[in-house]
């Protein structure tokens, strides 16, 4: 449900990045084909292109936009874009960007860690469409974890859009399944720096440990209509689709958040077993600034569905506000997890939880008017003051299919409650495994 309230925050992130995005009257278009033959309209036109992505780049300015078109095999090459470019895919085709092998081409602006990505952009803005963006040939010359991060999309720095298309197979070589790194998109502030990207319409695929990340202070992004796909099977690393952390802010908004499991954590939740290593989660949101906004998502298949919590570099994560989140089959832990303060969880269904439907370990926490069928507790206040959770009357949420209704910090020990849901666990940090990179 798009209210006013989330449209104007939707706008204003659409106009931040746009209004620094507006191309100058003599912005040129520069077209790109493998055969050197091709128009900004008509791919098999006999006016000359550019060779390569690259070859565009370089050739471009502040402005311009390339266009490409699908080639005959995929484009080999990585991609550093330091202009305010706009690089899209011709229309109704598939660009596939696969370099192969890929090589460390920027850093963390955190540790100064290296990272090799199929796409940089660094201190500008620059807006990406159309294009199949494929990490699957990177083959880096890693023997440990100690190597560089793979990543698909980086914004360093940097602003932009990313839209209408694909990120995958954002996997390290085998052997290293078990490293904290493969990223689909990664925005990331630092140095006095900053970064407000928006994905929309992206999916986001077969990626080692998180599928989109907005880390650090200064970093705003938006996700909105696209859909995160985890991958238990090969779900060594504890997976999570969408992270927002350590100081970032950001919307995400009417997305599908699914398969986020990590199967050596277990129901019911055993105290050393794989559960300890962590849980794969929807939505995590670590230490991040407040007013983060999670609307309308469908998260489903995963171990908890969105985690808002923190406790590292500060506090914990503060004031975000939760409505109309669909969240199905969490299995071991809980739907909903708040751990922090202010914070507003109004209007979401939950279903199908192993652990409680919505866990709360803060101050002051508002929960409204939602829809609990089919866990293990319907709502738990596990600690703080002044949370409200109404089962009855104005606002109350409804309960189904629940064995216990709610419950207060002094309704139910901590390990009766272990023994029954699991949800005691979900309190602690060790379940999320947020990365800063």
């Amino acid at each position: 449900m798009n209210t006013p309230h989330r449209m104007a925050r939707l706008a204003l992130t659409v106009a931040a990045v746009l209004g620094v995005t507006l191309a100058p009257a003599s912005a040129a278009t520069f077209v790109v084909d493998q055969d050197g033959q091709a128009s900004a309209t008509d791919c098999g036109a006999t006016q000359t292109a550019l060779p390569s992505i690259g070859a565009a780049v370089a050739a471009a300015g502040d402005g311009d936009t390339v266009v490409v078109c699908p080639g005959t095999t995929p484009y080999n090459e990585q991609l550093v874009i330091n202009k305010a470019l706009t690089i899209r895919g011709f229309a109704q085709t598939q660009v596939v960007i696969r370099p192969s092998p890929m090589f460390p081409n920027s850093t963390s602006a955190f540790s100064g860690a290296p990272i090799a990505a199929v796409i940089v952009v660094g201190d500008t803005t620059a807006t990406l469409s159309q294009l199949i963006v494929d990490a699957g040939g990177a083959d880096l010359p890693s023997t440990d974890c100690s190597g560089p991060n793979l990543v698909g999309i980086f914004y360093r720095n940097a602003s932009g859009v990313v839209s209408d298309s694909v990120v995958r197979n954002v996997r390290l070589p085998a052997g290293l399944e078990g490293c904290q790194a493969g990223l689909g998109i990664f925005a990331q502030s630092g140095g006095g720096g900053g970064s407000v990207v928006q994905v929309d319409g992206v999916s986001v695929r077969d990626y080692q440990k998180n599928g989109i990340v907005g880390n650090e202070a200064g970093t705003t992004i938006q996700v909105s209509n696209s859909l995160i796909t985890g991958n238990p099977a090969a779900n060594v690393s504890v997976q999570n689709g969408l992270q927002i952390g350590f100081g970032a802010t950001g919307t995400i908004i009417a997305n599908r958040i699914v398969d986020q499991i990590y199967l050596p954590c277990t129901f019911p939740y055993t105290p050393g077993g794989g559960c300890d290593t962590g849980a794969s989660l929807g939505i995590l949101v670590f230490d991040a600034a407040i007013d983060v906004a999670i609307y309308d998502n469908v998260i489903a298949n995963t171990q908890a569905g969105i985690y808002i919590g923190g406790g590292i570099i500060a506090s914990g994560s503060n004031r975000a506000d939760l409505s109309g989140n669909t969240v199905d089959a969490t299995s071991v832990f809980d739907g909903i997890v708040i751990v922090g303060d202010a914070h507003s969880v109004s209007r979401n269904t939950i279903t199908r939880a192993d652990g409680t439907g919505i866990f709360l370990s803060g101050n002051d926490n508002r929960v409204t008017s939602n829809r609990i069928q089919e866990t293990a507790v319907g709502i738990w206040s596990y600690s703080g003051t002044g949370n409200l959770y109404p089962i009855s009357g104005a606002r109350a949420n409804t309960l189904f299919n629940v064995e216990t209704p709610a419950l207060g910090s002094a309704a139910l020990s901590a390990e009766s409650a272990r023994s029954r849901s699991g949800a005691s666990r979900a309190a602690s940090r060790t379940v999320a495994t947020p990365r800063r990179y």
